[in-house]
């Protein structure tokens, strides 16, 4: 199963392993209805983001993206090439999924249920000034990271 955390911490679940059909699926008909509440002027300028993954890079994908996206959008293959190596960049990878997987194992799921469930409260105990916090630090990390010539720097920071 895999989680989607987008402009909310809200979540899509996909099941089974993510492929380039499934991803694809995802970008034409689950993604739309998540960025609903999204003001129009902000999705005509905003920006999509996703790593390397194989299912990201698949050509289905890839179209999917130029055309809803207008050439905005970061990732393997993409108008703007997603960085090697570089998740520790994102809010998801060096907070929130370190975050989630602390609280929502806390107690172990015992049921794919009960791991979507456990997931989604977590999700929504995040308090809006920690994520607002979180996306702030995202300039102070871009620095150290250019500083530091694109080698590791989450020790330095």
């Amino acid at each position: 199963m895999h989680y989607w955390s987008g402009n909310k911490l809200i979540g899509y679940f996909i099941d089974g392993t993510l492929n380039g059909i499934k991803y694809r699926n995802f970008l034409e008909h689950e993604l739309p209805p998540l960025l609903e509440d999204v003001a129009l002027p902000i999705r005509q300028i905003m920006w999509f983001q996703h790593d390397g993954c194989p299912a990201h890079y698949s050509a289905k994908a890839r179209e999917v993206l130029n055309r809803d996206f207008n050439g905005r959008w970061i990732g393997r293959g993409g108008p703007v090439n997603w960085p090697a190596r570089s998740p520790d960049l994102t809010s998801p990878d060096f907070f929130l999924w370190g975050y989630l997987i602390d609280k929502v194992f806390q107690q172990a799921p015992t049921t794919r249920e009960y791991m979507i469930q456990r997931i989604r409260n977590a999700c929504a105990e995040i308090p809006a000034d920690m994520l607002l916090s979180c996306v702030q630090s995202f300039e102070k990390r871009i620095n150290k990271c250019l500083e530091v010539q694109g080698h590791n720097f989450e020790h330095l920071i």
